[in-house]
């Protein structure tokens, strides 16, 4: 497990676990969560005067991932399972000189995946199947 945090207020939170139950399971789970206040200061550029010092808001930003894949082998059949899972959630600040204060954006991905095959049946042969989905 990790914390790390830095400049803009970011913070990103994430664990890591894999283990093996028994002698043909394999797993292996992570998270990971962030996020950032995104808001900073800047100077816009101007060639006739020094421009007073800005606030550039609406850049904040939240994400989560999480990922869990499965194995279970043995001489005759091996079988994975793979889930992921992605949010995204924050503003769409646009140009500096001309900000969004109220624009935002979200969006999430998942996808299940599954892949099965019989090594001493038939080498090589394998059936996969893929569920994808966006929002």
């Amino acid at each position: 497990m990790a914390y790390l945090s830095g400049d803009q207020g970011t913070q990103r939170w994430q664990m890591q676990v894999q283990h093996q139950p028994t002698e043909h399971l394999k797993s292996f789970s992570a998270f990971q969560a962030a996020k950032t206040d995104g808001d900073f200061t800047f100077q816009p550029k101007s060639q006739q005067s020094e421009l007073p010092w800005e606030i550039r808001g609406n850049n904040d930003q939240a994400r989560q991932t999480l990922l869990q894949w499965n194995e279970f082998k043995t001489k005759h059949l091996k079988q994975t399972l793979l889930l992921l899972y992605h949010n995204h959630e924050g503003g769409i600040p646009g140009f500096a000189a001309n900000p969004f204060p109220d624009l935002r954006g979200q969006n999430e991905s998942w996808l299940v995946g599954a892949k099965t095959q019989w090594p001493q049946l038939v080498r090589g042969l394998s059936l996969r199947m893929q569920l994808r989905g966006l929002r």
